[in-house]
């Protein structure tokens, strides 16, 4: 399973889309809808891109509690599968109660030839490596039904 996007799209509801496999006529590419709650450790994780959208869009004068991060879309390509990203945030606003949403750029977490050549630029550092792949983890974990565990002697 290749998780492709993550989207809190509302509170506590997440889509992911996921590619599970191929054969010759194309990828089967499957969008996961589900309301239930995730487990904190999914919303820590996407939490854990933030230091990343400030550095990547130049809000380092934004406080975090700002930002929220409600995405991320995925990108796989080169000889390595190097994967890519880009996040999906929101910058809370004084007169808007929507905010201001925006995308981060995209970058890779490697170069996409097998040296170790390319645009460093272009790369997130491994960091952000470490963070997405947490996200990516929570996202699969969710996938697979594991969620937050309600209290089950609630009166």
């Amino acid at each position: 399973m290749i998780i492709k996007q993550v989207r809190i799209i509302k509170k506590g509801a997440v889509k992911i889309t996921i590619d599970a496999g191929s054969n010759d006529d194309g990828t089967n590419r499957f969008t996961f809808t589900c309301f239930e709650q995730p487990k904190p450790e999914f919303f820590k994780a996407m939490e854990g891109l933030k230091v990343y959208v400030q550095k990547l869009c130049e809000l380092e004068q934004t406080p975090q509690k700002m930002i929220t991060v409600t995405g991320v879309k995925f990108t796989y390509a080169g000889e390595n599968n190097t994967m890519g990203a880009s996040i999906f945030a929101r910058k809370h606003l004084a007169n808007d109660p929507k905010g201001m949403a925006f995308e981060t750029p995209h970058k890779i977490s490697g170069p996409y030839k097998g040296d170790k050549d390319g645009d460093p630029g272009g790369q997130f550092t491994e960091g952000a490596v470490k963070a997405l792949n947490r996200v990516i983890d929570e996202s699969k974990q969710y996938v697979a039904g594991i969620r937050e565990q309600k209290d089950l002697f609630v009166n």
